[in-house]
């Protein structure tokens, strides 16, 4: 149960959300190279980040995208171990 007046629920209700919406996003792991640019900015833009790092070759980036850009993010892939 969810109170506007209280605020009862409304945290457990907020994060069943998120959890549902990041259900229809996919897990990327990449190395997006800095002269794509525009792509790091659509993962900002759309993605649920959770981690990132700047190195030698592009930015590394672990994040939840939508499914057309994970698309666009398989050639920028990390290897699995």
């Amino acid at each position: 149960l969810v109170s506007a007046a209280t605020r009862d629920g409304l945290d457990e209700l907020l994060s069943a959300a998120e959890e549902a919406l990041l259900q229809l996003n996919v897990l990327v792991e990449c190395v997006v190279p800095y002269s794509a640019g525009d792509l790091l900015a659509e993962i900002h833009r759309d993605g649920t980040i959770s981690e990132e790092d700047y190195g030698e070759k592009g930015t590394y980036v672990k994040a939840h995208v939508p499914r057309s850009l994970g698309n666009r993010l398989r050639r920028y892939a990390v290897p699995s171990t």
